[in-house]
């Protein structure tokens, strides 16, 4: 085990007398030690010198020195249940701050190696799925807190809606752009989600990850959008960067259609027709309306050379997976994207630390959406289509276009986007 000149010396002598126990009960004599010298080192009757030191290090490594540190013998150590597993975290948190105490000179690089068990931690999936037990465990402490039954009835239906948005999985992802959205429409109702949101989280799900990974709106400000995310640019070099088709593909369509990253990602290839470059998904809720929008020729094009025949092999690779495990293999094979959430969120996160680092943290695709609006009004488009082809028209006109009684025919609709729609893949 290598260890530094400084940290050598540091080491006390308390410490330096329970290494020579370690070796001499598991490894025996040094034999660049003399039978007398290490015999009178065994009696304390001799200080272990730093040379000394240096040779017993040589005959460590660094699970070893832990365990002659702390005392417990990693190897012994053995999890098999949540329970054991917590004790393993306190024991290790507990040495940790006897390292950092004993060794100040450490500190950085607990520190760094810390850095990355967290980062590995953010980058896996987190995610929580709610269950009508849970709720119905909501309702309870509703009752037991003595609210009013208005107070009871907003809480429980703003949980519930926001459940359903959210397809009744909870991730910090996932609240974090549901709470953006419901800041652009209202912060009122952003106050009335987040508090029911934080008490089911705090009393129920009782997670401080999910509670710590959104605030409560204050006020009627709306989050301030980063002016990067508005500049075209930001989004080719951000294209550029994202090392994974899926996840580039995903981008590109994001940033070019400005419809909301779930409507997105949940597309079925019944919803695509890839001959006339026409996406459409005709529904119609409360909140959304998307109706129709389309894929500029060199989209499509890039689409088809790229990224269709990626997918075939993602889908080939992952179908029998998909089926023994359990789930709809048929299902999976007809979404557009067959990726887990993370295949194409983390390579676009890892594309915004190299573009714009400065991002990273309060990134949100929900910021593409922003950027496609605003274009399109910093381009003069008809506002009225935009709002059609955003999926922002009022249920009356929605209801107008599904029936097919608007002014406007497709093409018409199609020549306001190839003139005013941003373009990723060409400077024009």
């Amino acid at each position: 085990m290598d260890i530094s000149d400084k940290e050598l010396r540091e080491i006390p002598d308390e410490l330096r007398y329970k290494i020579v126990d370690y070796i001499d009960k598991n490894k025996g004599r040094p034999k660049e030690i003399e039978h007398s010298f290490w015999y009178r080192i065994k009696k304390r009757e001799r200080r272990v010198s730093d040379n000394v030191l240096r040779i017993l290090f040589s005959y460590l490594s660094p699970s070893e020195y832990a365990e002659i540190v702390s005392g417990i013998k990693l190897d012994s150590v053995e999890i098999t249940n949540k329970t054991s597993a917590l004790q393993w975290l306190d024991w290790t948190i507990t040495r940790l701050n006897y390292i950092i105490e004993t060794y100040p000179d450490l500190r950085q690089i607990v520190a760094d190696s810390l850095h990355k068990v967290i980062a590995k931690v953010r980058a896996e999936k987190y995610e929580v799925t709610v269950t009508p037990e849970m709720v119905k465990k909501f309702e309870v402490i509703l009752l037991q807190r003595g609210v009013s039954k208005k107070t009871y009835s907003v809480r429980l239906n703003y949980l519930r809606r926001a459940l359903d948005e959210m397809g009744w999985v909870l991730s910090e992802e996932k609240i974090q752009e549901f709470m953006v959205r419901k800041q652009q429409e209202s912060a009122t109702l952003a106050q009335h989600y987040a508090r029911a949101l934080k008490l089911f989280i705090n009393k129920v799900l009782k997670d401080s990850i999910l509670y710590n990974s959104f605030k409560t709106p204050t006020g009627e400000a709306r989050r301030r959008i980063p002016p990067e995310v508005l500049d075209i640019d930001f989004h080719r070099k951000m294209f550029n960067s994202i090392a994974h088709l899926g996840a580039r593909a995903y981008y590109l369509m994001l940033a070019e259609t400005g419809w909301r990253p779930i409507e997105i990602f949940k597309l079925k290839l019944e919803n695509m027709d890839l001959e006339k470059g026409i996406i459409s998904l005709r529904k119609e809720t409360k909140t959304k309306r998307a109706y129709i929008t389309f894929l500029h020729p060199e989209t499509l094009d890039w689409l088809k050379k790229w990224y269709l025949p990626f997918r075939e092999d993602w889908v080939e690779q992952h179908y029998n997976h998909v089926k023994n495990i359990g789930k709809d293999a048929n299902a999976f094979k007809q979404r557009f994207f067959p990726f887990t959430e993370p295949n194409v969120k983390m390579p676009i996160k890892e594309a915004v630390r190299t573009v714009k680092p400065e991002l990273v943290d309060g990134f949100t695709l929900y910021y593409l959406r922003h950027f496609w609006s605003t274009w399109m009004r910093r381009q003069n488009a008809p506002a009225d289509i935009v709002n059609m082809l955003q999926g922002r028209a009022p249920p009356n006109e929605f209801k107008i276009l599904v029936e097919g009684y608007t002014h406007y025919s497709i093409e018409d609709l199609r020549r306001v986007y190839e003139q005013y729609a941003p373009r990723l893949l060409s400077k024009s």
